[in-house]
């Protein structure tokens, strides 16, 4: 294969505004004869440039490869889709047959797909061999791109030249379950795919199941990306046993997905059984625990040419040592570090009848018990009842520190015990300052367990209410009703809730439960700590907390990290957090506030003349000139020690901001290998 004809302007920061702008591009590809490869990412095009570029490209028959990548930093939202449709009605109009096409990190979002929407479904695509969208921002138009791959398939088979799409890339869109249905569907008639890529975008079991029937259908897949979405078992024991067909895997992410023990080993075994030859899997963050890790390591070793299992950010816990002893024969295992490890999952000693019992004269020899602290156990029905009782006894007790307190228990368990403990307390007569359940699989199933105790007297003196990480979702509006009216009761008692912590990472409490949350704080109003990151929840959900945390004057603490901000939640953040001047911590890491939003955000901080000391704003798409503003702004606030603002959007500019943040100590820009990238290599 003689060399391709290549024209690029990547990364040259052109604004391209005018038709004389567009004009010395036009003149460039009309200068290329027989252009095979046309590279535009890293500038930014606008309607008024696209004309004469459109006009030169209909004359480029032979163009092979788009790669557009990054190409409207900037850009309005009712620009991108006649830029994109003016360049692809072009590229028809000129018989090419592009085999690749890249509109990566461009905002396309569902306003802009119509846009490309007859080039993906019509003849100008019958030869496409790799698609990348990613950091696209489709959302329910990803339904639509996979309805235009299934019409570009079907006349081009009826033209006799089938599509064989073999690169697929849609990683961070929020193609939930609708998207990602119809694309599994549009895998599944097409069968010529060799990499998947669709890593963060809020997929939940029931599309890893659509996934895992169109896969088996793709027998030459080699690489499969789908970090960070809801496997759940059921997910993972679907998708093992599509894995088990794949014979020419080489490379397979499943991080951060929650297929646990057995989801994670029965992948394991069937990529095993595959034969195919694997190089590398990652589970890590897929909360396996040490046994299950060993067998996973041991189902790798028998795979050859095996390179690297990533199975870091687990729950290894106090074994953790022992698991890096273990796989020390394992070349290829990557168990990461013990600080990212995710804890004491496994850190139990059971309960059972013998050992509760002394448990039981424990608590009843402790007169005046306040702290009883139970947390790394796990507690069955059985041995719940002579705890309870001498727990009746205890009227003086003030914190209930109960989380990883059922590990390994069956779900139908957990409710049970969870009600007899706290009727004991309620019978104690005990009015708890805190009740720590993380780390517990409470889920809708159990909260019922705890109702009656966070709606009455025994709670009227509750501070710290922490609940992470227990799969709350959305029995988080049940919690919120059961606060609303233990401050209504307490009012009435003379001696109102004053509620000051509460914590609720990683629940998928989405957009319901967050909502119903927001009402409970902003009737409670003596919150100093919120922390809610990692549950999906959406700018709607944020619109509501922003109105709860202005009515909560004492807030220290906010934390709302992984959760999708977007400007408009952002915006009303700012306006809120200008009126909270006791504010010490924020936390709005990984939330998509992007330029505009993180600016008003830092803007309202410095305005507040609170006591701040640390912002994250990290993962947050945000270009030099945004972070240098943000900078410039935290810089006025007395006191402050910390602005996090890594893995953001520098790309060629990283060493620029490095050197420019060098007079405020206080800016962690973290590391380049963490930069996302080029969203900034363009004159905006």
């Amino acid at each position: 294969m003689g060399v391709m004809r290549v024209l690029s302007f990547a990364g040259l920061q052109l604004k391209l505004d005018t038709i004389g702008d567009g004009e010395k591009i036009a003149a460039k590809i009309r200068e290329c004869a027989g252009l095979e490869v046309l590279e535009m990412r890293g500038n930014t095009l606008g309607v008024g440039a696209t004309a004469p570029i459109a006009e030169a490209l209909e004359c480029q028959s032979n163009l092979k490869r788009a790669l557009w990548s990054d190409m409207f930093t900037g850009r309005l939202k009712e620009e991108i889709p006649r830029t994109l449709k003016t360049l692809c009605d072009a590229m028809i109009l000129s018989g090419a047959r592009l085999t690749e096409l890249d509109l990566s990190d461009n905002a396309i979002g569902p306003m802009a797909v119509p846009g490309i929407k007859e080039f993906l479904a019509g003849e100008a695509a019958f030869a496409l061999q790799t698609l990348k969208l990613n950091n696209c921002g489709l959302g329910i138009a990803g339904k639509t791109i996979a309805h235009c791959l299934i019409e570009c398939h079907r006349r081009s088979v009826s033209h006799g030249t089938p599509l064989c799409l073999k690169i697929f890339v849609a990683g961070r869109n929020r193609l939930e379950y609708t998207s990602t249905a119809a694309l599994a569907e549009a895998f599944q008639i097409i069968g010529t795919l060799e990499e998947i890529s669709m890593p963060q975008n809020g997929i939940s079991a029931e599309g890893i199941l659509k996934l895992s029937e169109s896969v088996r259908q793709n027998a030459s897949l080699k690489i499969l990306n789908l970090g960070d979405n809801t496997f759940g078992e059921s997910g993972a024991s679907a998708m093992a046993s599509a894995l088990e067909k794949l014979a020419r895997l080489e490379i397979v992410d499943f991080s951060d997905c929650l297929c646990r023990d057995r989801g994670s080993v029965l992948i394991a075994r069937s990529l095993a059984a595959s034969k195919s030859p694997l190089t590398e899997l990652n589970l890590s963050g897929n909360e396996i625990t040490i046994e299950a890790a060993k067998e996973i390591s041991r189902a790798m070793s028998s795979v050859t040419g095996m390179q690297l299992l990533k199975i870091g950010v687990n729950c290894f816990g106090s074994q953790f040592d022992d698991f890096v002893h273990f796989s020390r024969p394992f070349a290829f295992v990557d168990v990461g570090t013990e600080s990212d490890d995710q804890g004491s999952l496994s850190d139990f000693d059971e309960l059972e009848d013998d050992s509760c019992e002394k448990i039981a004269a424990k608590i009843r020899e402790c007169a005046g018990l306040e702290v009883l602290e139970m947390r790394g156990n796990t507690l069955g029905v059985g041995a719940t009842a002579p705890i309870a009782e001498a727990l009746e006894c205890q009227s003086n007790l003030k914190r209930a520190l109960w989380s990883d307190m059922f590990t390994g228990r069956l779900k139908e368990e957990i409710p049970r015990t969870l009600k007899t403990l706290c009727d004991a307390m309620i019978l104690s007569g005990a009015r708890l300052t805190e009740l720590d359940l993380s780390d517990n699989a409470i889920g809708p199933m159990a909260v019922p367990g705890i109702k009656e105790f966070l709606a009455g007297e025994a709670a009227f003196a509750l501070q710290t209410l922490k609940l992470n990480n227990c799969g709350l979702g959305i029995a988080g509006k049940t919690i919120a009703h059961c606060l609303i009216e233990c401050h209504r009761r307490s009012v009435s008692h003379g001696t109102p809730l004053c509620l000051k912590i509460f914590v609720a990472g990683r629940n998928r409490l989405e957009y319901t439960s967050t909502a119903a949350l927001a009402e409970a704080f902003q009737i409670i109003g003596t919150l100093e700590e919120i922390s809610m990151p990692q549950n999906g929840i959406s700018a709607e959900g944020i619109l509501k907390l922003s109105e709860s945390v202005r009515q909560n004057a004492s807030l220290k603490i906010l934390n709302l990290g992984d959760n999708t901000f977007g400007e408009s939640g952002a915006s009303a953040m700012a306006s809120a957090l200008e009126k909270l001047a006791r504010l010490e911590i924020v936390d709005f890491s990984d939330c998509l506030c992007r330029d505009r939003g993180s600016v008003l955000i830092a803007r309202s901080l410095a305005a507040s003349k609170s006591p701040l000391t640390e912002l994250n704003l990290s993962g947050n798409e945000i270009t030099i000139e945004a972070a240098k503003e943000i900078s410039r702004a935290m810089s006025s606030v007395t006191g402050m020690q910390l602005l996090k603002i890594g893995v953001n959007c520098f790309g060629s500019q990283f060493d620029d901001f490095v050197h420019f943040s060098r007079p405020f100590a206080f800016v962690d820009v973290g590391t380049e290998s963490d930069d996302q990238g080029s969203l900034s290599d363009a004159s905006q």
